[in-house]
């Protein structure tokens, strides 16, 4: 039976890194629930504009974008 509330199945991967700037990153999270499900995610407390899929890609990596990355999942 599916959930009616989105349950995140673990952490969202990679749960710790440190890369050098330049390189390209993903994130990925799985995530079961009643569907549709929306998804935003969040850097430091800030929605990240435009960053609504279920895995988030930093390309190019930077100093600006450390911090505590997070997802959100809703749905009806």
């Amino acid at each position: 039976m599916t959930p009616a509330t989105p349950v995140v199945i673990g952490q969202p991967k990679p749960e710790s890194q440190v890369v050098p700037a330049g390189v390209n990153v993903t994130i990925d999270a799985s995530v079961f629930g009643a569907v549709p499900l929306s998804y935003q995610w969040i850097l430091n407390n800030t929605n990240l504009p435009g960053k609504t899929n279920l895995s988030l890609t930093l390309n190019n990596v930077n100093p600006s974008q450390s911090g505590n990355y997070s997802l959100r999942v809703t749905n009806s």
